[in-house]
């Protein structure tokens, strides 16, 4: 009892197309991805303001770099339509609400009052905001003062430099890597890739030697004539190296020895 065994062949393998159209998205995600994070890094990180105060003004030191940081601005310079008092009165309340129970502001104001029920036209409020000097404010930022209307000062222009810098050194570090990796573990085979380089060198030829026999039609002849007596070259060469099968080996003669005294 034979039971039959059906036999597939083989699909002959095809180029997908989709697979170098998914590859050449992956490609293009990734290089957006190196640039987004490297705008992000730069942006972002206060490791750039550090090294550029670090060898430019601090003298090989951070010392002072919080306070180059900060711009003072003048209270004076608010516009009119704003209230400075609801301002100041706003600024006390977050204060006293950040700050631990060992504050100066907050143990007067704990004894009598909560939080929830601060005045800003009290008494209490009064006297905590004579305290501080409301004059001058600061905030982080690279301008210039009050007198020069608070212009970019030149650390804001380095600053933004070293940022640039840092982007494309970034992006050149990983694209280097990528490109090393790229070069260093192929991905096809050697003897494929020969194969491959054999295939498009013939291909090359095949096309050089149609258009120079459509060229010159007589080398079509001057070709053939060549191969034809190349072949008969050929044949004549491989005739004349066989063995003779028709001639029979010679009969060995042997010479009867007399002795002369017999």
């Amino acid at each position: 009892f034979h039971v039959p065994i059906p036999i597939a062949r083989r699909a002959t393998g095809r180029r997908n197309s989709l697979t170098t159209l998914s590859a050449s998205i992956l490609t293009i995600m990734a290089k957006i991805t190196v640039l987004s994070n490297a705008f992000l890094i730069a942006i972002t990180s206060e490791y750039i303001p550090r090294q550029v105060y670090y060898w430019t003004i601090g003298n090989y030191s951070l010392n002072g770099f919080l306070n180059h940081t900060l711009t003072p601005f003048h209270s004076n310079d608010f516009p009119s339509i704003i209230n400075r008092t609801l301002l100041e009165c706003q600024f006390i309340e977050s204060r006293l609400i950040d700050l631990s129970k060992e504050s100066i502001f907050f143990i007067p104001f704990a004894q009598s009052y909560h939080l929830s029920y601060f005045d800003c036209n009290s008494t209490l409020a009064d006297e905590i905001r004579s305290q501080i000097d409301f004059s001058t404010c600061y905030y982080k930022d690279y301008r210039l003062d009050h007198a020069r209307n608070y212009g970019r000062s030149y650390m804001f222009y380095y600053v933004m430099v070293a940022r640039l810098a840092f982007v494309i050194i970034f992006e050149h570090f990983v694209y280097s890597i990528l490109f090393l990796v790229r070069n260093l573990i192929s991905r096809v085979p050697r003897d494929v890739r020969a194969q491959l380089e054999r295939c498009r060198y013939l291909v090359q030829q095949m096309y050089w030697g149609a258009e120079l026999y459509a060229q010159n039609p007589n080398l079509i002849k001057k070709d053939e004539n060549r191969v034809r007596l190349d072949e008969e070259h050929h044949e004549y060469n491989r005739q004349s190296t066989l063995p003779s099968l028709m001639t029979t080996p010679n009969e060995l003669n042997f010479n009867a020895c007399v002795s002369s005294e017999l």
